[in-house]
């Protein structure tokens, strides 16, 4: 309302929903569900302590997997991927750490530096295992983590498509 009241004070004239200065639209939440799991062979993986969502998704990966190492994009390329979940190290190699909340931004510029090379050449998931500033981060960006994606009308159909990424402790 405060905003509102400021608008009106400056001679604004509402031209929101019914009259009013607000116009209202739907929220969603993508949250992971309770009963999600990850697991890799036999090995079950605890949500939030041992692996983060990092990119939710409504699918569920049965892929093989393929283990990339600190692979460069060049790599990448001529790797054979389609169908399969990569696994890659985490690395600082390429990113500029000179920036403001450096830790709580890491684990979004690693993704960055592999998400739409995977995706254009079919991979089924992204699983990157975190480094020590991966690990550092870890704190920072679960919170985030475990409430999910908000969006708006449109978004919700690029989380449909997209393909999950994982960030995993070491």
């Amino acid at each position: 309302m405060w905003l509102a009241n400021k608008a009106k004070e400056a001679g604004m004239i509402p031209a929101g929903d019914d009259g009013t200065f607000f116009q209202f639209f739907d929220l969603y939440r993508h949250q992971i569900t309770s009963n999600t799991s990850f697991k890799i062979g036999q090995k079950t993986f605890a949500l939030w302590k041992d692996v983060l969502v990092a990119e939710t998704t409504n699918i569920k990966v049965d892929a093989p997997l393929i283990y990339l190492g600190k692979a460069t994009k060049e790599e990448i390329e001529i790797a054979d991927i389609k169908g399969k979940a990569v696994v890659i190290l985490a690395s600082q190699d390429g990113i500029l750490n000179n920036i403001s909340l450096f830790d709580r931004r890491y684990p979004g510029f690693v993704r960055n530096k592999y998400y739409d090379i995977l995706v254009q050449k079919g991979a089924a998931a992204l699983i990157i295992v975190a480094d020590a500033e991966g690990e550092k981060s870890w704190s920072q960006v679960e919170p985030q983590m475990t409430r999910g994606i908000y969006g708006i009308e449109g978004l919700r159909d690029k989380i449909m498509s997209s393909m999950p990424v994982f960030l995993v402790a070491q």
